[in-house]
């Protein structure tokens, strides 16, 4: 996705959590061969929906998986468990 090509992925548990259908890329059944290969060729013959498709993909993985979004992330941790360790030392 962040390198900007269109994205086309089976049904896993991972792929579902990153890939939003039709609009960051396309996701098959598993396991289906034939769905595959027909998703592969739709998109190498149809250059706008690949250029659409890449374009929501790479914003998404900015805005999902910035530097900035990750720091933030891991500071808010960082206060969750200080909060908690400083609530049982006051008891």
């Amino acid at each position: 996705m962040a390198a900007g090509v269109p994205v086309l992925a089976t049904m896993s548990e991972g792929a579902c959590e990153i890939i939003d259908p039709d609009q960051t890329g396309r996701l098959v059944p598993l396991r289906d061969v034939d769905a595959l290969a027909r998703e592969m060729l739709g998109l190498l013959q149809d250059r706008s929906e690949c250029d659409r498709l890449s374009a929501n993909a790479r914003r998404a993985a900015r805005a999902r998986f910035s530097l900035e979004r990750m720091v933030d992330e891991t500071e808010d941790v960082y206060r969750e468990v200080l909060t908690a360790r400083q609530s049982l030392i006051s008891v």
